[in-house]
């Protein structure tokens, strides 16, 4: 009767998420309260009025809305955007992630927290919530100003950051070590793995995809594109990271090649089904007890999260050339947690980095955000506008002659013919030293595998390790030659540049 009791379990669990988006949409509340909510009425922490009790298949309904929401995030996130948006902002992202990391690190050493918590804290505090902040810029009519269009491309490029951060996380769960040396270590180990996977999702979906729009039937077509998500999804599980990381990749990708409305006949509707399911079993997983008795916290954690996120995104904005009041309006929209803090956290707490306590933590940091990021918004103009008036006289004249040195250094790098050629080089030789390590990476357990299927000594005595490793050097060699001819080219360009004589 199990697989009845799961049945009913989903049956439950989708019935209520309807109900309360419905009721959301009518008081005008985030839809993602809602669904939060509603998982805590039906779930075991309700007691002999649980709807839902078994813990096994609520971690499964979690599992699964997982794996199709970060797919439907990662079709928002494309390559050829981050491209147009350019560095200025890709790099505004990055030190917001690290100021916030910074002040979490300094809120968990004033309050004698180990250093793990404070990162688990900063990983929920890095990301803002794409739902809550495009749904509160329409309402606001402020979703094609400026500043609205800077939030949205930053909060895009949060999802990155929340995708790395977990990732990192997962890693130092299965390692059991979280030093500084093995989290840098995982850092380098997922942009290659991160590389390698894209790589080799990009050489062979779109050739997929084309082969299913040839007259496959449209069933045909559906099994092969959810079994590809999954396969995505377990590959970088298989590699020791997260599942979503696989997800989002193939979201990404699927987009960056134009095949996103393909995807979207066969996927549109199961991300819509199974995305507020995964909500609903976040709720499912928090008890109230929790948080009652970390009220206190919620408030501080919540405080700083609008306060300190708001100061580390317009100083981030001001550092790379934005005026203070887009800097300061777009911060003020950048405030909200969502969905990937939930997940952050139910990751630090399963994985015993951080109690119980954190996952009620971010349940009520991400209520209160959600509530309170609209009003924010149709505030900002009058809030940005005091922040220009009382900054001090000096700091309005050091930020003009900084934006000027910027700028400067815009047009000397526009105009520099060896930076003009050196630097596509320096990029090809950076995406192919991570896809080497990403190949050694993948080769230990495609090795293990091949084993498990052909045996050791297929087809003869021996012979499956040296006809496995022998392929792995044929494969290696091609990305090793071009990486060779690429270091070539940017030592000549440097060596012609620098004998040179004047003109």
């Amino acid at each position: 009767m199990t697989g009845f009791d799961f049945i009913q379990d989903l049956a439950l669990v989708m019935l209520i998420a309807a109900a309360a988006a419905w009721v959301c949409q009518r008081i005008g509340v985030p839809v993602v309260i809602g669904y939060i909510t509603a998982g805590i009425v039906i779930g075991p922490v309700s007691g002999s009025y649980a709807l839902v009790s078994d813990q096994g298949r609520i971690q499964s309904l979690a599992q699964i809305g997982l794996v199709f929401l970060i797919f439907s995030i990662g079709q928002g996130v494309r390559l050829q955007r981050l491209k147009r948006v350019g560095l200025p902002l890709i790099l505004a992202t990055a030190l917001i992630a690290v100021l916030v990391l910074l002040g979490c690190r300094a809120l968990g050493a004033a309050m004698g927290w180990p250093g793990v918590y404070s990162l688990v804290l900063a990983g929920m505090l890095m990301v803002s919530s794409t739902a809550v902040l495009g749904k509160s810029l329409r309402e606001a009519n402020a979703i094609h100003s400026r500043f609205g269009q800077t939030a949205l491309t930053v909060t895009a490029l949060d999802d990155l950051v929340a995708v790395v951060t977990l990732t990192v996380l997962a890693s130092i769960v299965q390692a059991g070590q979280t030093s500084a040396m093995v989290v840098f270590g995982t850092i380098i180990q997922l942009k290659a793995v991160i590389v390698t996977m894209a790589i080799g999702a990009l050489l062979l979906v779109p050739a997929l995809l084309n082969r299913l729009g040839r007259g496959v039937p449209s069933e045909v077509r559906s099994l092969v594109t959810v079994g590809l998500l999954l396969a995505m999804a377990l590959l970088s599980a298989k590699a020791g990271f997260s599942a979503a990381l696989g997800a989002f990749l193939l979201g990404t990708i699927v987009s960056s090649t134009g095949r996103s409305e393909q995807m979207e006949r066969v996927l549109g509707g199961l991300c819509e089904v199974f995305a507020p399911v995964f909500f609903v079993a976040m709720g499912m997983l928090l008890d109230l007890k929790l948080l009652a008795e970390v009220w206190p916290l919620v408030l501080g954690v919540f405080v700083v999260a609008v306060v300190w996120r708001t100061i580390a995104a317009t100083a981030a904005l001001l550092m790379v050339g934005q005026p203070m009041g887009e800097a300061a309006r777009a911060a003020l929209c950048l405030t909200p947690i969502g969905e990937f803090s939930l997940i952050i956290a139910l990751t630090g707490v399963q994985g015993g980095l951080v109690p119980a306590s954190f996952y009620g933590l971010a349940i009520g940091v991400c209520v209160l955000t959600s509530l309170t990021t609209p009003v924010l918004i149709r505030r900002s103009g009058v809030l940005s506008g005091y922040i220009e008036r009382k900054q001090p006289a000096f700091l309005g004249q050091w930020i003009g002659f900084y934006h000027e040195w910027i700028e400067r250094l815009k047009r000397r790098r526009q105009s520099s013919l060896v930076w003009k050629l050196a630097a596509p080089r320096l990029v090809q030789i950076a995406f192919l030293i991570l896809f080497v390590s990403g190949l050694v990476v993948f080769a230990k357990p495609l090795y293990s595998l091949a084993e498990k299927w052909l045996g050791a000594d297929w087809p003869a005595a021996g012979g499956l390790p040296v006809i496995f490793w022998l392929g792995f050097g044929v494969l290696l060699l091609g990305p090793l030659i071009a990486l060779w001819r690429n270091v070539e080219a940017v030592a000549m360009i440097c060596a012609e540049s620098a004998s040179a004589g004047p003109a």
